[in-house]
């Protein structure tokens, strides 16, 4: 009887050492998580199919217009903070303005919030933005990029001043 008391003791504070790390495991990865929801890790990004939607872009390099890149809209809005910015609409750091507009013959198109705390967005533009019935809430389907055209760092280098288009994969060319 002792022998069998000692196992059953010896089982249950092993049970009762594994239910308490298990907890702290399952508690400690729900606080990482959270910290972290809109990460999603690179292995979770599809790859685009001709029909992904996102943004077509170019870039310029010494005033040279270089070839077009696709970027999904789970892409551009996971790795840059453009469309975050746009919705914000005020200058970041480096002197440019990232705005949202609504190209009515472009079919595609995205609802964004747009606060407009900063009063960034006149009347006037965000009365062109395409409507929805949700107020602060509009149809966008465009970028622009508003800079100094004349500040000396834009002149020569690569930057990314041409307009976000939102099109599918396949139309980017």
């Amino acid at each position: 009887m002792k022998i069998s008391k000692k196992i059953i003791i010896v089982i249950l504070l092993i049970i009762i050492i594994g239910i308490i790390i298990g907890s702290y495991f399952l508690f400690f990865d729900k606080k990482s998580s959270n910290n972290e929801s809109s990460l999603i890790p690179a292995a979770t990004i599809l790859p685009n199919t001709p029909n992904t939607v996102g943004f077509c872009q170019s870039a310029t390099f010494d005033g040279v217009d270089q070839p077009k890149r696709f970027r999904s809209v789970e892409d551009i809005a996971i790795s840059t903070k453009v469309l975050d910015t746009a919705d914000i609409g005020t200058v970041i750091s480096n002197g440019i303005q990232y705005k949202w507009v609504y190209d009515s013959t472009n079919s595609l198109n995205i609802s964004r919030e747009l606060t407009n705390a900063s009063n960034a967005y006149s009347s006037a533009e965000l009365s062109a933005l395409g409507k929805t019935d949700k107020p602060g809430t509009y149809l966008v389907n465009k970028i622009i990029t508003l800079y100094d055209k004349n500040d000396p760092k834009y002149k020569t280098g690569f930057y990314n001043l041409n307009p976000y288009i939102m099109t599918t994969f396949s139309n980017c060319k």
